[in-house]
């Protein structure tokens, strides 16, 4: 059976990445912002009924969403977008072994530094807020 995963878990754990990082650990943040990108691309798959297995890592749910949402599906006027969301898929590829193997997701010994948690929830944030733009406030 396919995993459920609400909005409202997404937002929980946002919150929890956003206090981590207020309390200044970003490295704490990590995992949680794991947890909000592939929570958030659950859900869309689900509001969409978009088909997916619960094997699916990150980036084959990012694929699956850019490939059927139709808002998505638009083509841009500008040819390297295609690159871009390629680049992106690659970013979300890497995320699931940085959880698992330097976050405190695990008992990892070694963790991703200060700089490289920041990047990494910029970086989610950024994917987060062009599907959510895309997706539930574009026209």
């Amino acid at each position: 059976s396919v995993p459920s995963f609400s909005r409202e878990a997404v937002a929980a754990a946002l919150l929890e990445a956003e206090k981590a990082q207020a309390e200044g650990n970003p490295v704490g943040a990590v995992d949680r912002m794991h947890t909000v990108i592939h929570g958030y691309l659950i859900s869309v798959c689900n509001q969409f009924g978009f088909v997916y297995t619960k094997e699916d890592t990150i980036s084959r749910l990012f694929k699956v969403i850019r490939r059927n949402h139709p808002k998505i599906l638009k083509e841009s006027a500008n040819p390297n977008m295609e690159k871009l969301f390629n680049s992106f898929s690659n970013i979300l590829d890497a995320l699931s072994p940085i959880r698992n193997n330097s976050s405190l997701a695990h008992p990892n010994s070694e963790l991703v530094d200060e700089a490289e948690a920041i990047l990494i929830s910029n970086t989610i944030r950024t994917i987060l807020q062009y599907l959510d733009s895309k997706i539930y406030r574009e026209l």
